[in-house]
């Protein structure tokens, strides 16, 4: 590999060359609260008055102009105790790159 070595002023010494810029990264946080009543797709029994919270957190790294790679954790748990007495909580993350 070769590299230019300019001028040195006041005890630095500067480098020419192809110097790859670091991807842009953005962090990212979530919160949502999730009642007993919504439903999406097919019913799934739920405990009546079931109230979950869910918190995650993430970073995406912009690579280029269109690529871009994410990566997203988080906790899911019931607010106050459930009535059955039964807790179901959850942890989950996900991890991808994404195409614009």
């Amino acid at each position: 590999m070769a590299v230019a070595i300019g001028e040195i002023d006041t005890g630095g010494v500067a480098m020419a060359g192809d110097q790859a810029a670091a991807p842009e990264v953005a962090p990212g946080l979530d919160a949502n609260q999730l009642a007993a009543g919504a439903r999406f797709g097919d019913p799934v029994p739920l405990v009546e008055q079931a109230t979950r919270l869910e918190f995650a957190g993430g970073v995406t790294a912009k690579l280029t102009a269109n690529w871009s790679l994410y990566a997203q954790g988080g906790y899911q748990f019931a607010a106050g105790e459930p009535s059955n007495g039964i807790r179901r909580d959850a942890i989950m993350g996900d991890v991808g790159m994404r195409y614009n």
